[in-house]
């Protein structure tokens, strides 16, 4: 399953609110009770891949962001955990509150890094916040795509300057990527002769 947690909310926003209904019969002036846990429409949000990959998108915009219970998007993780034996979370860019939540559900953190001075110092910033947040050192790996590109720096020169592991290497192949990219077919099955695909 792929979570997208950052491109689609109206679904997310629509089951944080059934999350946080008032149970009827409140007494005034006590905080407001949680209805029992509603069930995740699951079946009706969850698109199916003919690769055979689960898509689950979470935000339909940026602006329902304010909007989303960060216990709903617990109780997402918990359900999808009992349904998938692998959840891969796309996080987008930026460190908010809600990719935090993504990263307490999570038993591995992957950094995606391009072999450049200005996103290799990125990602160690990267690295750097993840751990002010006590996540474990051990939790953060690295991804190094388009490996050896044309005036690059090494490989090797990018796994000494990171602080975390470079676990994997996607060899640059723009072409394919591009192809894939403007047909919208995944790379992995439109191109998978490609240098890249093989890395996958």
């Amino acid at each position: 399953s792929i979570v997208d947690l950052f491109p689609a909310l109206k679904r997310a926003a629509a089951i944080s609110e059934l999350a946080r209904q008032e149970i009827p019969g409140t007494p005034a002036g006590s905080p407001p009770a949680r209805a029992p846990a509603t069930p995740i429409p699951f079946e009706q949000a969850v698109v199916r891949h003919s690769s055979g990959v689960h898509v689950l998108t979470c935000l339909a915009n940026a602006g329902q962001l304010t909007h989303l219970d960060l216990e709903a998007l617990a109780q997402i993780f918990q359900e999808l955990k009992k349904r998938y034996e692998y959840i891969v979370v796309d996080g987008g860019k930026g460190f908010s509150e809600l990719l935090i939540a993504a990263f307490e559900a999570a038993n591995l953190i992957l950094l995606v890094t391009t072999p450049d001075v200005i996103t290799l110092y990125q990602t160690k910033w990267a690295v750097g916040m993840v751990q002010s947040h006590l996540f474990p050192s051990m939790m953060i790996k690295a991804v190094l795509n388009r490996a050896e590109s044309r005036g690059s720096i090494s490989t090797q020169n990018v796994r000494d300057a990171l602080p975390c592991d470079v676990i994997a290497q996607i060899p640059s192949d723009g072409r394919a990527v591009g192809a894939s990219m403007n047909q919208g077919a995944p790379l992995v099955t439109a191109f998978n002769y490609s240098k890249a695909a093989e890395a996958g």
